[in-house]
């Protein structure tokens, strides 16, 4: 979960909120996959997105990480910052891409 300390520090309770929306969504998916054969592994962390998924790769020995993209351009991702560039550019293995819809 992008969480950024600023936001944290004026909103903890929010943050609160976030993080048990994300645990359940998390468990949502994870029931769907477990059912399809898919094994699965559950984790919400909360911090600067791309520093934490950056880190768990290097923590864990990851060989891949797949994220989706919006496909946003120009100003608006200069100005909303882009999570999975920022991964792409510092993490340890290699980074696959897929358009999120």
């Amino acid at each position: 979960m992008d969480v950024t300390e600023q936001f944290e520090a004026l909103a903890p309770e929010l943050t609160e909120k976030m993080t048990e929306h994300a645990k359940e969504l998390v468990e949502r998916a994870a029931k769907k996959a477990s059912a399809a054969g898919i094994k699965v592994a559950k984790e919400v962390h909360v911090g600067d997105a791309y520093e934490v998924i950056v880190d768990i790769a290097k923590e864990k020995d990851i060989d891949l990480v797949v994220m989706g993209s919006h496909g946003r351009r120009g100003l608006t991702r200069l100005l909303m910052g882009d999570v999975t560039a920022k991964v792409v550019g510092h993490a340890p293995c290699t980074v696959m891409v897929v358009r999120a819809s």
